[in-house]
C-alpha cells in the first residue's frame, strides 16, 4: 500500500513539474509574442514612413520631369521660329 502511495506521489509530482514547464513555456511565449508584435509595429511605421517620403520624391521628379518638358518644348519652338539659315 505505500508503495502504491508512493507511486501516486511521485505521479502527481511529475504532473506538477510538467505544468510548471508548460506554464514557463507560456509565459516565454507570451513575451515572444510581445516582442514580435513591437518589432512588427516599429517595420510597419518605417515602411510608411519610407513610402511617404518616396511618394514626396516622386512628385518632385514628376514636378521636375513636367518643367523639363516645358523646356524641351520651348526650344523647339524657338528653333522652328528661326529662320532657315539661322540654324
Amino acid at each position: 500500500m505505500n508503495r502504491l502511495l508512493g507511486e501516486l506521489y511521485a505521479s502527481i509530482e511529475r504532473a506538477g513539474l510538467g505544468t510548471t514547464t508548460l506554464a514557463q513555456a507560456a509565459a516565454q511565449l507570451a513575451g515572444t509574442e510581445r516582442f514580435l508584435k513591437i518589432q512588427n509595429d516599429a517595420v510597419r511605421l518605417q515602411a510608411s514612413s519610407e513610402a511617404d517620403a518616396l511618394r514626396a520624391q516622386n512628385g518632385q521628379l514628376r514636378e521636375r520631369i513636367d518643367h523639363l518638358l516645358l523646356e524641351v518644348d520651348q526650344y523647339r519652338r524657338a528653333l522652328s521660329s528661326r529662320p532657315p539659315g539661322s540654324r
